[in-house]
């Protein structure tokens, strides 16, 4: 754990957050399960090139039209001597890519010079991002502020109009969104013959049965007539609190077992 490497950090953390070792260590392991459930479920998925090309065609107005703007190459910074460095180093003749891979160590982020991206016009009213508006075509630009303890540089490469992006370009971002889609739709499925599944179990070898559903309700509580003595109700009491008990704990060892086929065992 990057954050906290002792244990008696981590343990500080914990103090702090209000949660119990406990509650962090469920918390973990739903997720893992969760990551586990949508590997598992995009296997399964299937996504036709007619799908993708149909979903294109009806959301491409609103959901791929690229706004106008300029396309920027742009190196953020996390040590401003690095970027001024780099900064001076292309200004004087030397190769985008050539700095970028030198100061890697120093950079957030950056763009490959074959691949610069859109500043849309509305991006340019930014403070941090203005001195793109009116700076010329493939020079680069000062050192820049990024936000705190943050530097970038950035070389103007072209305008570019508002456009609807080619179908080429974004198949694999359609295709994307169709599986999450449909793996949401497989997961709430999944959840739901669960939730509506139910369990029954019997105490007092049958005098009781309870009838409980995945979402740990109640369905049905049949009593027969010779259980009920009212002479010992406490009886009574305890063999519908034991068949209760045992419905839950079926349905929690049936949904767990529901669960280790799509996340291999990770309970």
């Amino acid at each position: 754990m990057d954050s906290y490497p002792t244990r008696e950090e981590f343990m500080e953390f914990i103090k702090r957050s209000g949660l119990t070792e406990k509650q962090i260590k469920e918390d973990i392991k739903k997720q893992l399960q969760m990551q586990k459930l949508m590997e598992s479920l995009e296997k399964d998925v299937a996504v036709d090139d007619k799908e993708v090309r149909a979903f294109y065609d009806t959301a491409k107005n609103f959901l791929y039209k690229q706004p106008a703007g300029v396309m920027v190459n742009i190196a953020t910074f996390k040590d401003k001597a690095a970027a001024e460095a780099a900064q001076k180093a292309i200004a004087g003749g030397a190769k985008w890519d050539a700095e970028i891979e030198k100061y890697k160590n120093d950079i957030e982020m950056a763009t490959s010079y074959d691949k610069p991206t859109i500043i849309t016009d509305q991006m340019l009213q930014q403070k941090e991002l203005s001195v793109l508006k009116d700076y010329p075509m493939n020079k680069v630009t000062p050192v820049e502020s990024a936000g705190e303890n943050h530097s970038y540089i950035a070389i103007k490469r072209s305008k570019s109009a508002e456009r609807v992006l080619p179908f080429d370009e974004v198949s694999g971002d359609v295709t994307a969104v169709i599986k999450n889609q449909k793996m949401q739709q497989e997961m709430l499925k999944a959840q739901e013959e669960m939730q509506n599944q139910t369990y029954t179990a019997t105490a007092g070898g049958g005098m009781v049965t309870a009838v409980v559903n995945g979402s740990h309700e109640v369905v049905s509580l049949e009593i027969k007539p010779e259980a009920v003595d009212p002479e010992d109700v406490e009886m009574l009491q305890d063999m519908v609190i034991a068949a209760v008990n045992e419905a839950l704990r079926t349905a929690d060892t049936e949904a767990s077992n529901s669960m280790s086929k799509f996340t291999g065992g990770l309970n």
